[in-house]
């Protein structure tokens, strides 16, 4: 599998994850208006940060320029609904999914950081890049092109191996007939 093979696909499955964090976000928003009383913030906040998340996952690639500060926001934003969930589900009294929204928060807290302040990807192109690389430019290769046959060699390589021995005495049967010589073949 190709580098930019592989890349498409982390790619893809980072828009899959996005789109199935914000969907879920939306729903826990849609059930938290079931019995709205005390959560209107928060409903607010499940409803913009999941548009937000989408809408930013939708425009992915028209936004490259900024992408470390979109991607890093996009975390961010997944790590606080995460933590609000997280709350939620304390205040309900769930028993274990706490953990993993927990967890999770956490996790998008570290993708923020990662992204903030990890390196930075070039998008500039030519020699701008090459410039800034800190490996130097390979030169072009020539093409290995054999050198041609000698004439002699050529001729030798070209026509089929004699007929009869070049010493008389080998290669004779008992009467003295010559015995053909085995076809060497070259490459």
């Amino acid at each position: 599998m190709h580098t930019s093979e592989r890349a498409r696909r982390a790619a893809a499955l980072q828009k899959v994850g996005h789109f199935l964090t914000a969907l879920v976000v939306i729903l826990k928003g849609v059930v938290k208006l079931e019995h709205p009383e005390g959560y209107w913030p928060l409903i607010v906040f499940l409803f913009a940060g999941g548009a937000y998340i989408a809408v930013v996952t939708v425009l992915h690639d028209r936004l490259h320029h900024h992408m470390r500060r979109i991607e890093a926001s996009v975390y961010a934003i997944e790590s606080l609904v995460m933590v609000a969930m997280t709350w939620i589900f304390v205040s309900e009294g769930k028993n274990a999914i706490q953990y993993v929204t927990g967890l999770a928060a956490l996790a998008f807290a570290v993708a923020t950081m990662v992204r903030l302040i990890g390196k930075r990807e070039s998008h500039r192109a030519g020699s701008e890049a090459a410039s800034s690389s800190p490996v130097a430019p390979v030169a072009p290769v020539a093409p290995i092109v054999p050198a041609p046959l000698d004439p002699p060699v050529a001729a030798a390589v070209s026509r089929p191996a004699a007929a009869t021995p070049a010493d008389p005495a080998e290669g004779a049967d008992e009467a003295g007939n010559g015995v053909e010589a085995p076809a060497v073949s070259r490459p």
